[in-house]
């Protein structure tokens, strides 16, 4: 006969590990959403702080040059925006920019609402592209593009992809306003143009949304295969 002597000690499990920021930060994330993350976080904050301490920022020297050294590369479209919003609203845009570039930095860094920041930060980079500064801004559009279409991809509500259907759509009206300021169509030169660079963009957006689609398609389908070997095995 046992006797309560004898009985074995009840089991005292380890309470789970504490889940922390960092934890919370990197979950389900591969090492390179996160670094690119981590560098536009980090470029957003360094674009931001460097016209916080610029004076010829604050006294609209910058803005002015900027607005000089691209005045041939508007888009039409978007000139109306420069001269009806931008020149007369300078000292808001002075501020505005800034903030936002470092509400962006900040909120990439520290990874919450990551979503949002990754689209502001697409849009301000086309605000740079219409005002007819294609570098480096076309690069950090794809590399933002990626992480946002891997979060996308993975995404099983369905939201994500019509999320993607109004960027398409979006991307096809501007495109389709800019063709009139195509400059060039010389292969040497079209990378340059910012015109180009917005038609090639929206043709991009469009293949995601055509890959995307369809392998949510594929997907769907897999699923209804496994759900249907599963009926006919157990008979339900």
């Amino acid at each position: 006969m046992k006797t309560a002597l004898s009985a074995p000690a009840p089991t005292v499990s380890s309470p789970p590990p504490a889940d922390t920021w960092l934890d919370r930060r990197l979950d389900g994330r591969p090492a390179w959403a996160v670094v690119l993350e981590a560098f536009f976080g980090l470029g957003w904050l360094r674009a931001g702080v460097e016209k916080i301490i610029e004076p010829e920022w604050w006294n609209g020297d910058q803005l002015a040059t900027f607005l000089a050294e691209h005045e041939g590369g508007v888009l039409e479209w978007f000139q109306p925006v420069i001269d009806g919003l931008v020149v007369p609203f300078s000292g808001a845009v002075l501020l505005a920019v800034p903030l936002i570039q470092l509400v962006l930095g900040l909120a990439l860094l520290s990874g919450r609402m990551r979503v949002p920041a990754l689209l502001a930060g697409i849009g301000l980079n086309l605000v740079f592209i219409a005002a007819g500064a294609v570098n480096p801004s076309i690069f950090y559009i794809l590399a933002q593009g990626a992480v946002l279409l891997w979060a996308v991809e993975r995404d099983r509500s369905g939201k994500g992809l019509a999320a993607l259907d109004i960027a398409a759509g979006a991307g096809v009206f501007l495109a389709s306003a800019s063709v009139l300021s195509i400059r060039t169509i010389h292969p040497a030169e079209v990378v340059d143009d910012p015109a180009m660079i917005m038609i090639t963009l929206a043709g991009l957006l469009v293949l995601a949304r055509l890959v995307i689609g369809r392998q949510h398609v594929l997907r769907a389908r897999a699923r209804d295969s496994r759900q249907t070997a599963t009926s006919r095995i157990t008979g339900v």
